[in-house]
């Protein structure tokens, strides 16, 4: 994975997570908080810093597949608007050239996409 793709995920898991926060505490607790109630929603299994938490809402760090697994189900997150947008994105612009560059014809990107075929 491309070091940008990552940041973007990243980036989308933080928006996902706090638009499910909101959903679920009508607002953004402290990370201290957040982390508490994670450990207890896990049952007391999962204990994470609130420093965690603060790289996981600021786009900075990806939690462990155990933490990752545990946010999905507790806080209902949508796991398609951080993993399928950014490539859907990245395919958008790759294969439209009006979305990569507005200056690039069609026509021409057609030909370009031919000759490199041949």
């Amino acid at each position: 994975m491309h070091v940008a793709q990552s940041k973007l995920i990243k980036e989308k898991l933080a928006a996902e997570l706090a638009r499910c926060t909101r959903e679920k505490f009508k607002s953004i607790p402290s990370h201290q908080q957040f982390a508490k109630h994670f450990f207890a929603s896990s049952k007391y299994s999962l204990k994470v810093s609130g420093e965690a938490v603060r790289k996981w809402f600021k786009g900075e760090a990806f939690p462990d597949l155990d933490c990752l697994a545990h946010l999905i189900g507790w806080m209902n997150l949508d796991m398609t608007r951080v993993f399928l947008h950014p490539i859907e994105e990245k395919k958008d612009s790759a294969t439209d050239p009006s979305r990569a560059n507005p200056l690039i014809k069609h026509e021409n990107f057609e030909l370009a996409l031919k000759i490199i075929e041949l």
